[in-house]
């Protein structure tokens, strides 16, 4: 790492002088030169960026082009600190990416993570930042639109690495001319990439675009908002020292959706998500717009949506809530429920005028139930998981974070729900986390104890006595304040591991169930296949595996290969199909933690595949399975993997199963009924796939369409066959 300080330039500078010149010109300010060459040849018209790491991704301090000589000189602003360690980058027309003093591979250019760095001082420039550059190539074409084959002038276009899926900051992006005709500026590595193009945002109405046209993924795939997964839509071959000519798009018209939400006095959030459930964009009406209430999204490719409308989380007591009245206090609610929003490809639709209503909010704080104090040895500052709000059913209506402050543990400010009367819990369902151990909803934990329900009657994790609880009223407009008392109970530890080979597993999620075999609190394997979970009040208890599975909706999906082991059992089981009956019973005291045995798992063969959109070809990234045997009987449910928007089934014995994909109420299966007799609670035979397991993996895909296109396409064959 290069340093340098501020120095006097002349012997005879005096140190008054040095010190005047050093606070008044150069305080904030530093600088790096340096040289951009091929290794050989100096290189002219090179853009050279200097960037923070520890500040957003892609974001840039400042850049500069090198002179004929190969030569640069970039200065910036190094903050108050006196120093500020920067990265050092630099790409040109035919020459890719690399960065200063770092060969490893970076997840994007500019300025994506650390290595490298640079530290410059106040007033100090830092000389000798030389690098080479290999070669690189560019893309052009043009983006018109499909209706009138006229330029989209200022639409965008931007690559992704076909390999790697890295993405590039803005510098590496094109913009259409008037006639539409593009040419990407900044060279890149050798390789495939998928290229996007999307019209211009209206600067004056975000998130409008300025043309309502549907953005594209190369070649001729519709994305809009670019949200597609992109590793689904074709590549483009960049060679190097050359410019790849016609990557042509023609962007078909958009469908757009407006409407007004009041009161006019807040600030208001509108997301639009798509029928699976993402996110494709938000409309912000900030403090500086009111009055406006007015909202409007264009550029959509047509089919069904779903709409959350709300105050930013926790900043008013009004409620959020879809489209279709379902609410939806908290963070982890389910977008894609009900009905959904249906607009034809290129339409237009104005919703009518809706109101937020006013509800009012919990906070509080957690106290040792024998003492009325703090639980000491906190982590200051520690995320210490969430807390829900819970009605008369035991639904999640909505929650909040417990973090440590100033020697407190406190409950923080809700998002509004309903004025009415709740429970409050200390346990998580959303991410599957209680508060005496540590899983992905915190940081840190209240080291056994256990859970509680207002005011202090302990709970076995998800499990309280709503009986025996008392309720907390809120009150529309108003905070109401609670004080939840918890107290110490048993720990249960243990360790995971492989059968054939006695290797620990990593990442398995270990469930606590009642002898019903209902879930009541759950935990991962670390890297030594060791779990931890507790407290529990006294009681018996049950332990098994989930060997691919989750922990709650808002965490992603464990997929490992294995059969599941009930704790004390001798055979193999597969998620809900395992009997607590078959195992051995962990009897708490309450007091006392409990070490367990081993539990042994066999490897074994799995379902796997993805969820296809049969209108799009587009795997759907959002969304689960649900896997039944020939009986009927539910074997469980399986979510989408993060990364690769794969289903994978805990290992099963050999037999004939029912695939059955489930996304949103927006999508209908595309596939052939189950002769098997199903649950009476789906009402009826499930549709999905038949599987039929012998020894071997076995790969399903599945295939979904969107209802309102269904509909549309059964409207118009109806219209043409008599």
């Amino acid at each position: 790492m290069k340093t340098h300080s501020c120095k006097p330039s002349h012997r005879f500078a005096t140190v008054a002088l040095l010190l005047v010149a050093c606070q008044a010109g150069w305080a904030q300010s530093g600088t790096i030169e340096g040289t951009i060459s091929d290794g050989v040849t100096p290189l002219s018209g090179v853009t050279v960026i200097v960037g923070d790491p520890t500040q957003a991704w892609k974001s840039v301090l400042a850049s500069a082009t090198t002179d004929g000589s190969g030569a640069y000189s970039i200065t910036f602003d190094v903050g108050s600190g006196g120093s500020r360690d920067v990265v050092v980058e630099a790409a040109g027309p035919a020459h890719a990416p690399a960065r200063y003093d770092w060969s490893d591979p970076l997840p994007c250019f500019f300025n994506c993570g650390t290595g490298g760095e640079v530290t410059v001082g106040a007033g100090a420039t830092v000389t000798g930042i030389d690098f080479s550059l290999s070669a690189g190539g560019r893309i052009s074409g043009t983006i018109t639109a499909s209706d009138t084959a006229a330029g989209l002038p200022s639409a965008t276009v931007e690559l992704v690495d076909a390999a790697e899926l890295r993405t590039f900051s803005p510098q590496f992006n094109a913009t259409a001319a008037p006639d539409g005709s593009y040419e990407t500026t900044l060279a890149l590595p050798p390789g495939d990439y998928h290229v996007l193009a999307a019209p211009a945002r209206d600067p004056a109405n975000y998130p409008l675009f300025l043309d309502n046209y549907i953005a594209e993924a190369w070649n001729d795939r519709r994305c809009e908002f670019k949200t597609c997964p992109i590793g689904n839509t074709d590549a483009v071959a960049i060679t190097g020292g050359t410019v790849t000519p016609g990557i042509d798009f023609a962007l078909d018209p958009g469908a757009s959706l407006s409407g007004n939400l009041q009161p006019d006095s807040i600030q208001k959030l509108v997301y639009l998500y798509n029928a699976a459930g993402q996110n494709l964009d938000f409309n912000f009406i900030s403090t500086a717009d009111l009055p406006a209430t007015a909202w409007a999204f264009n550029g959509l490719a047509g089919g069904s949506y779903y709409l959350q409308l709300g105050p930013p989380s926790g900043q008013s007591d009004f409620l959020r809530k879809l489209h279709n009245g379902l609410l939806c206090p908290f963070s982890g609610c389910e977008r894609a429920r009900g009905s959904a929003i249906t607009i034809p490809a290129g339409a237009s639709l104005t919703l009518p005028p809706d109101t937020l209503a006013e509800g009012g909010r919990l906070a509080g704080n957690i106290v040792d139930a024998g003492t009325g104090l703090a639980p000491t040895g906190i982590p200051a500052g520690a995320a210490l998981g969430n807390y829900d709000i819970v009605d008369a059913s035991g639904t999640v209506v909505g929650g909040g974070q417990i973090v440590e402050s100033g020697g407190d543990v406190l409950l923080q400010t809700s998002a509004a729900v309903p004025a009415g009367s709740y429970y409050v819990r200390t346990y998580s369902e959303f991410f599957g986390d209680g508060i005496g151990f540590v899983s992905l909803g915190g940081t840190s934990a209240i080291t056994g104890y256990a859970d509680a329900v207002f005011p202090d009657l302990p709970c076995a994790g998800i499990d309280c006595d709503l009986a025996a609880a008392t309720p907390v009223t809120v009150t529309s407009g108003a905070t109401t304040s609670i004080t939840i008392g918890i107290s110490p109970g048993s720990s249960i530890s243990g360790r995971v591991i492989d059968a054939a080979s006695s290797d620990p597993i990593e990442g398995a999620i270990v469930r606590l169930v009642d002898a019903a075999g209902d879930i009541l609190a759950n935990t991962l394997t670390d890297a030594s296949g060791e779990y931890l979970m507790g407290g529990f009040p006294a009681g018996s208890y049950y332990v098994r595996t989930s060997m691919s599975g989750h922990l709650g909706p808002g965490t992603g999906a464990v997929q490992l290969g294995y059969f599941d082991k009930v704790y004390g059992a001798t055979g193999n089981c597969s998620e809900r199909l395992c009997s607590p009956a078959s195992g051995t019973p962990v009897v708490l005291d309450g007091s006392s933690d409990v070490s367990l045995a081993d539990m042994a798992v066999d490897s074994g063969p799995v379902i796997s595949g993805r969820i296809l959109d049969a209108s799009t070809g587009f795997v759907i990234p959002r969304g689960q399975v649900e896997v039944y045997t020939s009986g009927g009987d539910l074997v469980g449910r399986y979510k989408l993997g993060f990364f690769d928007a794969t289903y994978r089934t805990t290992a099963l014995p050999p037999g004939v199963y029912t695939v059955v994909p489930v996304v949103s109420p927006a999508y209908g299966t595309v596939s052939i009924a189950s002769t098997g007799p199903a649950p009476a609670a789906r009402g009826g035979v499930p549709e999905g796939r038949l599987v039929e397991m012998g020894t071997e993996d076995v790969v399903a895909d599945l295939q979904v369409v969107d209802l309102a296109l269904d509909a549309i396409f059964a409207d118009r064959f109806a219209e043409t066959v008599p």
